[in-house]
């Protein structure tokens, strides 16, 4: 009973995470007629933020770099200032 009254005071105390950088829209569809894809991120919070993507086949014993898709994601890397939007492109 005692570690029930703990875990449940921790419960609550855990802090909670919000996320600064959101992707516009739900999926991603890339059509058959179409080289490229943007994919567009907008960051809502007041500080800048520093976004990494990758495209992977979801593996988690594989790392990104050594896993082969068919899709380049340009670019990898990328800073986006608050209150902002940025925009990756996917492409064959």
């Amino acid at each position: 009973m005692r570690y029930l009254k703990i875990a449940v005071l921790l419960l609550f105390t855990m802090p909670l995470a919000y996320a600064g950088v959101s992707i516009d829209g739900t999926r991603i569809i890339f059509p058959a007629d179409s080289k490229s894809v943007n994919v567009q991120l907008r960051n809502i919070y007041d500080t800048p933020a520093l976004v990494q993507a990758w495209i992977d086949i979801g593996d988690p014993k594989k790392t990104p770099q050594a896993e082969e898709v068919p899709f380049v994601l340009n670019p990898p890397l990328v800073r986006i200032e608050p209150n902002k939007g940025r925009s990756f492109e996917s492409f064959l």
